[in-house]
């Protein structure tokens, strides 16, 4: 069993169009088929609003600032 992902087209006779790879052999075979319905970008899909983002400006770590085991914990441990 394999699995192909392509596109195919319906004629309008009912006829259904497919293009497969190379490798699969000439033959009739049984497959099942899942159609994805193209449809237009709905007005919500189009009209998204901007989420309100604030900025905050970073400057950095102090010169002076360690991150050892002793300075973040201290004594007692956690």
């Amino acid at each position: 069993m394999k699995t192909i992902e392509t596109i195919a087209a319906v004629t309008s006779d009912g006829k259904l169009v497919a293009t497969v790879p190379t490798d699969i052999a000439p033959g009739e075979y049984s497959v099942v088929l899942l159609l994805e319905e193209t449809t237009e970008p709905s007005e919500r899909d189009t009209e998204r609003s901007v989420l309100p983002i604030q900025t905050v400006a970073l400057k950095g770590w102090p010169l002076d600032c360690t991150f050892r085991r002793e300075d973040i914990y201290g004594a007692e441990g956690r």
